[in-house]
């Protein structure tokens, strides 16, 4: 699976409270505390939206989340 990871600015910007890491995973957004990568990764840009670049780390791998959906755990295929 293609993931990416990026930090969650709406956390600074709207809700301290809010998670700190958007993980996506094939396109489709998830929040977690925190995020364990066991798997290559490397940093990439992205186009997001028309005209809109985010940095990201990605890797391919296998999402796995802990029993409160708060850690991701990204293993090798």
């Amino acid at each position: 699976m293609n993931i990416k990871i990026r930090f969650n600015t709406d956390k600074d910007k709207i809700n301290s409270d809010l998670p700190a890491w958007r993980v996506l995973v094939e396109g489709v957004e998830y929040l977690a505390e925190h995020v364990i990568i066991e798997t290559k990764s490397w940093t990439t840009q992205d186009l997001i939206e028309e005209n809109k670049l985010k940095w990201h780390l990605s890797c391919a791998g296998v999402p796995h989340w802990d029993s409160n959906k708060k850690v991701c755990t990204i293993k090798k295929i």
